[in-house]
């Protein structure tokens, strides 16, 4: 998010100083690495290709080029990045913190006599961090073995709506549970994103709104596609049966958002789903693409409100950001809404009981788990593959219903 007064310290930068000073890089013994040594440095924040932002991690990407006779900064090493602002009235340089980084990988390239350096943020270590949850558990009580486990430090999440829901048993997540895997699934019940923060603490976010509005006075370019609908209809989905909850404000859904195979909400769909329309009822982006002066402060997350050539007034989601020493390059691209089967799918309000099909992978097994419905009940025949054996079941309720159901 945009720290305002920095943004207006920002506007003096580029007339003070070369470009290459914008940005600055901190080793982990705090020394300065010399801005002779650095050619280039490019960054990049970007939500996944799903074109979701609720429950996906937004990990921060830079690409340094330095000249070959730059110090060596070896794998593993922990980077700062540091936006420069000279201040006129101190006549000082402030460096403001944009995010720490690990080296990743790094390349010679002999014949340019460059050096290619390829660093992430702490996300990337979510995804090779395996946790396996003891049961039963909270929210709360997850996130805190992801802080020991994968050794990072979570902004402060009290805000979390559901942080001390209690998982009695134990729930599949992937088929190799990471750190990962779960943030991603407890981002998602909360209708947030996991991203970093300048400290290098990891935060479950909301979009969150920066203090200023862009214009044709300071943008270079401006891209404008359309508005999305805004929402009224959260449905939680269970795929591939086509088994969906949703509850929905007024008689005919204007916008959708879908929430599929998450393991949590999927323990309670009817519980979950009203608080979810709640939170995110009326919520609407403009599709764009945005190029204006470099702003490190503008992080993938961030609501820029922008006007159009004729004035109106738009709200947009920076679900990719592009910078150099130059320019930023900010790009909303959000999926289209999806289209359920409101006549198929279970409303809140009717609360019809159903049957479910539980798949235990690593027991063979399928498991039938019959409420109470009102309607009549038919003849189910569907096939299962669970670890390439087919295993049919041929009209089991028709079958058992006189065990299954009291009168």
């Amino acid at each position: 998010m945009i720290i305002t007064r920095d943004f207006r310290l920002a506007s003096t930068l580029y007339q003070k100083q070369n470009r290459s000073a914008s940005m600055a890089l901190f080793l982990d013994d705090g020394s300065l690495v010399d801005p002779k040594f650095v050619l280039s440095i490019k960054y990049n924040a970007k939500i996944d290709d799903s074109g979701m932002y609720i429950g996906t991690c937004i990990p921060k990407q830079l690409n340094i080029t330095l000249t070959q006779n730059a110090p060596i900064i070896p794998e593993g090493e922990t980077v700062s990045l540091c936006h420069t602002i000279y201040d006129e009235i101190s006549n000082e340089l402030i460096y403001t913190p944009i995010g720490q980084f690990y080296v990743i990988s790094t390349i010679e390239k002999e014949q340019n006599n460059t050096r290619e350096l390829l660093l992430y943020d702490v996300l990337h270590k979510l995804k090779k961090t395996k946790i396996i949850p003891r049961y039963p558990t909270t929210i709360r009580n997850i996130l805190e073995q992801i802080e020991d486990n994968a050794q990072i430090n979570f902004f402060d999440y009290e805000d979390l709506e559901f942080l001390d829901y209690t998982i009695q048993n134990e729930i599949h997540f992937s088929q190799e549970t990471t750190a990962g895997d779960i943030i991603r699934a407890i981002a998602q019940m909360h209708l947030r994103y996991v991203a970093t923060n300048y400290d290098g603490s990891v935060g479950i976010k909301r979009p969150h709104a920066t203090q200023f509005t862009l214009n044709n006075s300071n943008v270079f370019a401006m891209d404008i596609a359309h508005t999305s609908k805004p929402i009224n209809s959260v449905v939680i989905s269970r795929q591939p049966q086509n088994d969906d909850v949703f509850f929905r404000r007024g008689n005919q859904t204007i916008g959708e958002l879908k929430i599929i195979n998450n393991p949590i909400l999927d323990l309670d769909r009817e519980a979950f789903v009203e608080q979810l329309l709640t939170i995110i009822e009326g919520e609407s982006f403009t599709q764009a693409k945005i190029e204006l002066q470099a702003n490190p402060l503008i992080e993938a997350g961030d609501m820029i409100h922008f006007q159009d050539l004729k004035g109106k007034l738009h709200k947009m989601l920076v679900t990719e950001h592009d910078l150099d020493d130059s320019r930023s390059v900010l790009t909303c691209t959000l999926s289209e809404t999806t289209e359920t089967n409101y006549k198929r799918a279970k409303s809140l309000e009717k609360r019809l009981s159903e049957t479910e099909l539980y798949v235990d992978k690593v027991k063979n097994e399928i498991g039938v788990k019959v409420a109470e419905i009102n309607e009549t009940v038919k003849s189910v025949v569907q096939t299962f593959s669970v670890d390439a054996i087919e295993t049919k079941i041929t009209s089991y309720i028709e079958t058992n219903k006189a065990n299954l159901f009291d009168e």
